[in-house]
């Protein structure tokens, strides 16, 4: 996940909590 990408999203934020969130869910699982 680059800074670049988060950027140039427009919903970066949204982006970057759903990438964090997947991380974790596969964590717990």
């Amino acid at each position: 996940l680059s800074a670049d990408r988060i950027h140039f999203s427009a919903s970066g934020q949204a982006v970057l909590a759903s990438e964090v969130i997947n991380a974790l869910a596969h964590t717990l699982r």
